[in-house]
């Protein structure tokens, strides 16, 4: 369940594994490297391939962590005639929030300022250039000015230099702002105090975040793609790039406040936490249904 494609030897590693009966079950985060190749670096996507295809070659069994995840790699396979192993979706965990609230050192607003928030890794799948797209429009065209938005995560995958397009915007300079490397009590104080969350990915394995604001019953306003359908229909989905659409959304929150603390409510009455034992369990479960022998004394 990791990043193996950086093992120079990770082929070697399986074969010998094979060699000693030993039984594979790899957990399948994402085949996004195949699916857009061009929100990675340069040379990932051969890397992540060979990877693929060589644990796949070997695996007796697989977990993914959403079901959108398990129909990517069954479609990538049977468009190559490649063998496909029984694989099994489970659900992520999404209550390792139980921290004390950190104001946190470098909060970029006045204490108290009501403000949206947006978490993920600053890379170009994740979408945060249209948030700062939709700031600009909202500003421009809808002609209102919108709470302040944090930004929290460090730095991916072509992230588009959004750090530097929001410091040499007068639009966006005092109305978003990023922050990265803070603690869980700290990121735990923001999801408890934010209005509510923004997560515009342009593809998704899981997209924990989602799960994380309802955790915190906060709304959240994520794109209608891949795996973040699955989370919860709680979820206020938009079409990923329909910018008039999040637009709507965010102003009848944030016009709304009664509207936005019904919604809170709502979340709190109907959202169900995963617990992470109860996927380590589902994962145990499956994999004790296969092979007996787990269970058996020795």
């Amino acid at each position: 369940a990791g990043s193996d494609w950086d093992k120079p030897d990770y082929k070697e590693q399986l074969s010998f594994c094979k060699k000693l009966n030993l039984r594979i079950v790899p957990l399948f985060y994402d085949i996004i490297p195949m699916i857009l190749p061009y929100s990675y670096g340069p040379g990932f996507y051969p890397i992540y391939e060979k990877w693929f295809k060589d644990t796949l070659s070997v695996t007796d069994l697989a977990f993914s962590i959403s079901k959108n995840t398990k129909l990517d790699i069954c479609k990538y396979t049977k468009e190559r005639s490649l063998s496909c192993p029984e694989i099994f979706p489970i659900r992520l965990g999404d209550n390792d929030f139980s921290y004390e609230n950190k104001f946190p050192e470098n909060f970029p607003f006045d204490k108290g300022t009501p403000f949206i928030l947006s978490v993920g890794t600053r890379e170009y799948r994740k979408n945060h250039v249209f948030l700062l797209n939709l700031y600009r429009y909202i500003k421009d065209f809808e002609l209102y000015e919108p709470p302040k938005l944090i930004i929290v995560g460090k730095p991916g995958w072509q992230d588009q230099n959004i750090k530097h397009q929001i410091n040499n915007d007068i639009r966006l300079s005092n109305t978003i702002k990023i922050l990265e490397g803070i603690s869980d009590e700290e990121l735990s104080y923001l999801y408890q105090n934010c209005l509510l969350t923004l997560y515009p990915s342009i593809y998704e394995g899981w997209g924990l975040p989602i799960a994380e604001s309802l955790n915190f019953h906060k709304p959240c306003i994520a794109s209608s793609n891949s795996s973040m359908q699955e989370i919860s229909s709680l979820v206020d989905y938009c079409d990923t790039f329909a910018i008039d659409q999040w637009s709507k959304k965010i102003k009848n929150y944030i016009d709304n406040p009664i509207l936005r603390d019904e919604k809170c409510k709502e979340i709190k009455s109907k959202y169900k936490t995963t617990l992470w034992s109860h996927t380590a369990s589902c994962i145990f479960n499956k994999l004790q249904e296969f092979y007996p022998e787990l269970s058996k004394k020795s």
